[in-house]
């Protein structure tokens, strides 16, 4: 069963930019933009009682990076994939905020994840749409890059092109 077949409660993306926005206040990063989330991760970690672990790649499907499993508290990142995000890497980095925002939504909000009935369920709903608006909210803060150039973004915030073309096209 993969997280497509579960809902949770619906948040907007307002939410997540107010969530971001304190998870940036709390580490001093809230008007720099840059999130160093590979130098933070750790003590996040600390800070929010949760385990992360580094797996073998073999461990993953070629496809796979990290997984988030709540009842146990823990993150188990792809060792490459981590590797990458401490040596600054976007699509690195933004694994490790979308994975950070499965475990806090939990711990903090008590997320609920609900089986799906229908296919067609709002975006707003789907808990892997929540981590990709958190983590996007997180390293690319609105307000610091709303007038910012795609390639600027990119430069500034340490994402990918197409995480900085979503950020300018789509919010």
């Amino acid at each position: 069963m993969s997280s497509r077949d579960f809902i949770c409660d619906p948040q907007s993306r307002e939410d997540f930019r107010k969530f971001a926005k304190a998870i940036r206040r709390r580490y001093g990063y809230e008007k720099k933009l840059y999130f160093p989330i590979e130098k933070l991760f750790d003590q996040v970690s600390v800070d929010f009682d949760f385990d992360y672990e580094l797996v073998d790649d073999i461990e993953f499907k070629s496809n796979e990076f990290a997984i988030t499993v709540l009842n146990e508290n823990k993150i188990y990142f792809k060792a490459s994939l981590y590797e990458k995000a401490m040596n600054g890497d976007g699509f690195g980095r933004m694994t490790l905020a979308h994975e950070l925002e499965h475990i806090l939504s939990y711990k903090l909000f008590g997320i609920q994840l609900h089986r799906k009935i229908y296919p067609n369920d709002k975006a707003y709903k789907d808990p892997e749409w929540h981590a990709k608006c958190f983590g996007g909210e997180l390293l690319m803060d609105y307000e610091l890059t709303n007038e910012l150039s795609v390639e600027e973004i990119v430069d500034k915030c340490g994402v990918t092109v197409d995480a900085a073309r979503y950020r300018v096209y789509k919010y």
